[in-house]
C-alpha cells in the first residue's frame, strides 16, 4: 500500500512539474495547411535561463526533410526556426510533429499540427499506337491513366467511338497509382482509300473538369477504290405527298422536288445552288407546302439569284421577304453592288417592289452602305408606293462594335423616317450592348411605327461565374410573311442575373425580374404585369442531361381590369433525357404553375403541362424523331407550336424515304380552329452528276506478283510518295487522283513481310502523267540468307589465341551476284549477316583492306547458292603470316663511337 501511494505521488510530481513548464516552450507560428512537395517554416520560443545547456530535436513524419535550421539566441531563451519540406507524394490529411527540448532532467515538449491540402493531377496518353489499320479491323488502343495526386479519385470512364475493355465504368484510382485502359473499337468501311480514325479515352471525376485523351491512327481501304476523276455535284430529286388539314378543310398534293448545291470547278470558283418544287399547292404556308423555283449562281466577282429568293436589303427597309424576281450582286474590288427586282409571295399588304444599293469598304473593314427601294403596298383597296433611301454604316475598333441604320421614306404624300443601331463594347471581362428600334407611323419599311430598345451589361468573373443586368422594351410591328408566321407581343422585361457554371457538366442560372407582356391578337389571350425570381440547373453529361427551374413571385392581371389585385405565383418545371443507349433516347418533359395571368377573371389557376419525346439513330440507316406536348402557356403560343411531331426516315446512301406527321397550332385570325394536322411521305433519289473532268491527275494501277502460295497477298501496305493504299485479296492496288510527278513506290518493312523483298534492283521509280493511268506489277520474292564467321589459328604445330589478333584489324565480307553487290564488317563476334538475300547465285569475299603483312585468309572467296527461307553458312581463317631469317654469308661490322 505505502508503494502505491508513492507511485501516485511521484506522478502527481511530475505532472505537476509538466504543468509548470507548458509556458516553457511553446510554438509561434504554425502553417495551416501546405500542399503535397511544398516546404514550410516553424518557429518555437524557449523561455529558459538555462537554454545554453538546452539540446533539442525535431521529429518529423517518414519521409519529411529538414531544409534548414537556425537558432536565435534571445534575451531569456532561444528561438528555433525549422525549414522542413513535404514529399510529393504525400497524401492528404492531418500531420503530427513534436519539438522537444532537454535541460539536464528537465525534459520539454511542443507539439504541432500540419494539414497537407489536396492535390489534384490525373494524367492520360496513349500507348503503343499501330502504325495504321485496315478497314473492317477491331483497333484496340491502351492508354495509361495516373493519378499524380494525393487523394484516391472515383474516376467514370468512356469512350466516344470505342469500350472500355479491361475496366469497369467506374474506377477507383489510389494516390500516386496508374492504370492501363484498354479502348476496343470497329473501324467501319468507307469509299476512300485512306483516312483517320480517332481513338480516345474520356476520364470525368465528380466537381472537376474532365481529362480527354484522343489519337488519330491511319485507315487504308483493302479493296482499290475505282477512280473518279470527276467533280460531282450533288442533286437530290423525289416526290412529297402532303395531306393536311385545318378546321374542317381537307388538303392534299403531291409535288416534285429537285435541289442541287455545290461547285462546278475544282478552283472552287463557281458555285450553284438550285431547288425546283412544285406544282403550285399553297394551302398552309406554315407546313411547306408551296412551290419554288430558285436557282442561285456565285463566282468571285458577281452572284445572282433569279426565281424565289429570300431579300434582306437592310435592317430597316426590307430585313426579310420571300418573292419571285430577280437580284444581282457585283463585287469591284473591295466594294460591292446590289440590284433586285421582286413580287412578294406570302403578304397581302405588299406587291412588287425594286431596290439599288452600294457598299464602300474602309480601312479596317469598316463598311458605308447607300440603299434604295421602292414597293407598291396595299391598304384596304387602296395601293401606293412606298419610296426609301437608306445609309448605315458598321464600325469596329479595339473592342467597340457599332451598325447604324438610317432612313427615310415618302408614302401617301407623307415622309416619315426609322433608325436602328447595334452597339457592343468589351473591356477585358466586361461587356456593354445596346440595340434600338425607332419607326414612325408614317414609315413604310420593315418596320411601321415601332419601338424596340435593349440594354445589357454582363461581367465574366472567371470561366464559371458571370453575372449581368439587361432591359428589353420591345413595341414593333414587323410586315411578317405568313410563311414565318409569329406574332410580337408588347414586352417590357428588366432583369439581374448570376450564372454559375462549375464545371462543363453543371450550370445554375439565378435571375430576378420584372416583365410586362400583352397579346395583340384580338381577342387577348393575356396581359399581366409580374416580378418573380427563377432559379435554374442544367446538367448535360454522355448519357443524361437535365434542365429545371423553381420560380416564385407576384402577379398583376390586367386583363380584366387595369388595377387587379396583385397575387402570388409560382411554378417548377424539370425536363430529362435518358440515353438508353448511344443511339436510343427518351426524354420526358412537366411543368406545373399556379398562377392568375392567364385568367380573365383573375382567378388562380392550377395548370398542368406535360409531354415526352424519343430519338433513335440505327446505324444512320433508321432514324426516328419523336415529340409530344399537352399544351403550352398561351404566351408561348405567339408563333406556330408543334403538339405532336414524329418522323421517321431510312437513308441508304443513294435513296432515303421519310415520313413525317403531327399536329401543329397556326395563331391565323380568320379561322376558328387554329389547329392542323398533317402527314406526309417523301422519296428522296440522290445522283451525283459529273460536272467537270480533272485532267491534271494520273493513276496507278498494279499487281503483286510471285508471292509464294504460303504468303498472303492481301493487305499489304504499299506507298507512292505521300499517298498509302493496300493490296486486294488477289494483290492488286490502285493510287487514284494522284498529281503528276516522279515518285518511289515502296513497301515498307512490316512483320508479316519480313523476309520478302522485291526482284528488282534499287528504288522502284514511277513517273505519273495527267491523265493517264499507268500499270506497274509490282514482283516480290522470298529471300533467304548468308551468315558466317572467321577462325583464328596458323600452323597445326602452332598454338594461336584470339587475343592475339590485333584490335585494329578491319575484316570486310561481300556479296555480290553481278547485279547487286552487298558489303558488310565483321564484329567483335568474328561474324556477320546478310538477310533478306534474294534466291540465285552469288559470290562471298572476305577480305582485309589495304595492305596487310601479318595476318592472310587463305581461301576467301567461295561460292554460294541462296535458297528462299533457308540459311546459307561459310567459314573462313584468319592466319598469321610467318616470319623468317635468311642467312646470305656475308659478314657485317657494328661499331659504335663517342662525341
Amino acid at each position: 500500500m505505502k508503494a502505491f501511494i508513492k507511485i501516485v505521488f511521484l506522478i502527481l510530481v511530475a505532472f505537476t512539474t509538466s504543468a509548470q513548464n507548458t509556458d516553457a516552450l511553446q510554438l509561434v507560428k504554425e502553417h495551416s495547411s501546405i500542399s503535397p512537395g511544398a516546404h514550410a517554416t516553424l518557429f518555437f520560443d524557449l523561455n529558459s535561463s538555462l537554454s545554453s545547456e538546452a539540446k533539442h530535436q525535431l521529429v518529423l513524419p517518414l519521409n519529411w526533410k529538414i531544409l534548414s535550421e537556425k537558432i536565435f539566441e534571445r534575451t531569456e531563451g532561444k528561438r528555433y526556426m525549422f525549414t522542413i519540406s513535404t514529399p510529393k507524394e504525400t497524401l492528404s490529411g492531418e500531420y503530427p510533429i513534436r519539438f522537444s527540448v532537454r535541460i539536464g532532467e528537465e525534459y520539454l515538449a511542443s507539439n504541432a499540427t500540419l494539414t497537407v491540402k489536396e492535390h489534384f493531377q490525373l494524367e492520360m496518353e496513349p500507348l503503343d499506337l499501330k502504325e495504321w489499320v485496315k478497314e473492317g479491323d477491331t483497333l484496340i488502343t491502351p492508354f495509361l491513366i495516373q493519378n499524380l495526386g494525393n487523394t484516391t479519385e472515383k474516376v467514370l470512364l468512356h469512350s466516344s467511338k470505342g469500350e472500355v475493355l479491361n475496366s469497369r465504368d467506374t474506377l477507383f484510382l489510389a494516390p500516386n497509382s496508374s492504370s492501363e485502359i484498354l479502348v476496343r473499337q470497329y473501324v467501319p468501311y468507307s469509299e476512300r482509300s485512306s483516312w483517320m480514325v480517332p481513338a480516345d479515352l474520356t476520364a470525368e471525376i465528380e466537381g472537376r473538369k474532365p481529362v480527354y485523351s484522343v489519337v488519330s491512327i491511319p485507315v487504308y481501304s483493302n479493296n482499290s477504290k475505282k477512280a473518279d476523276p470527276y467533280l460531282r455535284l450533288p442533286i437530290q430529286a423525289g416526290l412529297e405527298y402532303l395531306n393536311s388539314t385545318f378546321g374542317e378543310q381537307r388538303f392534299n398534293s403531291v409535288q416534285f422536288n429537285i435541289s442541287g448545291n455545290g461547285y462546278l470547278d475544282f478552283d472552287r470558283k463557281h458555285h450553284v445552288n438550285f431547288l425546283f418544287r412544285g406544282p403550285n399547292n399553297i394551302h398552309l404556308p406554315q407546313l411547306g407546302s408551296y412551290d419554288q423555283y430558285s436557282l442561285s449562281y456565285e463566282n468571285q466577282k458577281n452572284k445572282i439569284e433569279a426565281g424565289d429568293y429570300l431579300l434582306r436589303f437592310g435592317q430597316l427597309l426590307e430585313f426579310g421577304r420571300f418573292g419571285r424576281g430577280l437580284k444581282f450582286e457585283q463585287r469591284i474590288g473591295e466594294d460591292r453592288w446590289l440590284a433586285f427586282i421582286q413580287n412578294a409571295r406570302f403578304i397581302k399588304s405588299q406587291k412588287e417592289s425594286f431596290g439599288l444599293g452600294y457598299t464602300k469598304v474602309l480601312k479596317g473593314g469598316n463598311e458605308l452602305s447607300l440603299r434604295y427601294m421602292s414597293k407598291n403596298l396595299v391598304q384596304g383597296e387602296k395601293s401606293f408606293w412606298s419610296n426609301l433611301i437608306g445609309i448605315s454604316g458598321k464600325f469596329e475598333y479595339k473592342g467597340l462594335e457599332s451598325f447604324t441604320e438610317a432612313s427615310l421614306g415618302n408614302a401617301n404624300g407623307k415622309i416619315d423616317g426609322a433608325i436602328y443601331n447595334r452597339l457592343s463594347y468589351s473591356l477585358g471581362k466586361l461587356r456593354l450592348r445596346n440595340e434600338f428600334i425607332q419607326a414612325g407611323k408614317n414609315y413604310y419599311g420593315y418596320y411601321t411605327n415601332s419601338r424596340f430598345l435593349l440594354n445589357s451589361v454582363n461581367y465574366q468573373f472567371n470561366s464559371q461565374l458571370s453575372a449581368g443586368v439587361n432591359t428589353n422594351n420591345s413595341n414593333i410591328n414587323p410586315s411578317l410573311d405568313l410563311n414565318v408566321f409569329a406574332t410580337s407581343p408588347l414586352s417590357k422585361v428588366k432583369m439581374a442575373y448570376l450564372s454559375y457554371m462549375p464545371n462543363q457538366k453543371n450550370q445554375f442560372f439565378f435571375n430576378l425580374t420584372q416583365q410586362e407582356r400583352e397579346d395583340r391578337q384580338i381577342p387577348a389571350s393575356y396581359h399581366f404585369k409580374e416580378s418573380f425570381w427563377n432559379l435554374t440547373y442544367s446538367h448535360n453529361s454522355s448519357r443524361f442531361t437535365l434542365t429545371t427551374s423553381g420560380r416564385m413571385g407576384y402577379v398583376n392581371n390586367l386583363l380584366a381590369e387595369d388595377f387587379a389585385e396583385r397575387t402570388a405565383s409560382y411554378n417548377t418545371s424539370v425536363a430529362p433525357e435518358f440515353g438508353i443507349t448511344s443511339w436510343f433516347w427518351l426524354g420526358g418533359y412537366f411543368e406545373y404553375l399556379h398562377t392568375s395571368k392567364f385568367s380573365q377573371q383573375n382567378e388562380l389557376q392550377n395548370l398542368i403541362y406535360f409531354g415526352g419525346n424519343v430519338r433513335l439513330n440505327l446505324n444512320n440507316i433508321i432514324s426516328l424523331n419523336g415529340m409530344y406536348r399537352n399544351n403550352y402557356t398561351p404566351d408561348q403560343l405567339y408563333q406556330s407550336r408543334r403538339f405532336t411531331n414524329g418522323s421517321l426516315v431510312f437513308d441508304f446512301k443513294k435513296h432515303q424515304l421519310s415520313v413525317l406527321a403531327g399536329k401543329t397550332y397556326i395563331p391565323v385570325s380568320f379561322s376558328e380552329s387554329r389547329f392542323s394536322t398533317f402527314f406526309s411521305m417523301k422519296y428522296v433519289f440522290r445522283i451525283d452528276a459529273p460536272v467537270a473532268k480533272n485532267k491534271n491527275i494520273g493513276h496507278l494501277k498494279g499487281r503483286l506478283i510471285g508471292l509464294n502460295d504460303d504468303l498472303r497477298q492481301k493487305g499489304v501496305l504499299l506507298q507512292l510518295g505521300p499517298y498509302k493504299v493496300l493490296s486486294d485479296g488477289s494483290g492488286a492496288f490502285e493510287f487514284n487522283n494522284v498529281l503528276p510527278e516522279k515518285y518511289i513506290l515502296s513497301i515498307p518493312s512490316t512483320f508479316e513481310l519480313e523476309g520478302v523483298k522485291t526482284v528488282s534492283n534499287g528504288p522502284l521509280l514511277v513517273d505519273i502523267k495527267a491523265d493517264t493511268t499507268m500499270i506497274f506489277d509490282v514482283e516480290l520474292v522470298k529471300t533467304g540468307s548468308v551468315k558466317g564467321e572467321i577462325a583464328y589459328r596458323l600452323q597445326e604445330k602452332y598454338n594461336f589465341d584470339e587475343s592475339e589478333k590485333g584490335d585494329d584489324i578491319l575484316i570486310l565480307a561481300k556479296l555480290s551476284n553481278g547485279e547487286e553487290e552487298f558489303v558488310t564488317r565483321v564484329n567483335r563476334r568474328n561474324t556477320f549477316n546478310f538477310g533478306e538475300v534474294k534466291p540465285g547465285d552469288w559470290t562471298l569475299e572476305v577480305y582485309m583492306p589495304g595492305a596487310q603483312t601479318e595476318y592472310e585468309i587463305p581461301n576467301n572467296i567461295v561460292k554460294i547458292k541462296v535458297e528462299p527461307d533457308k540459311t546459307e553458312t561459310a567459314s573462313f581463317t584468319l592466319n598469321m603470316v610467318q616470319r623468317k631469317v635468311r642467312f646470305t654469308g656475308q659478314e657485317f661490322k657494328l661499331s659504335s663511337s663517342k662525341r
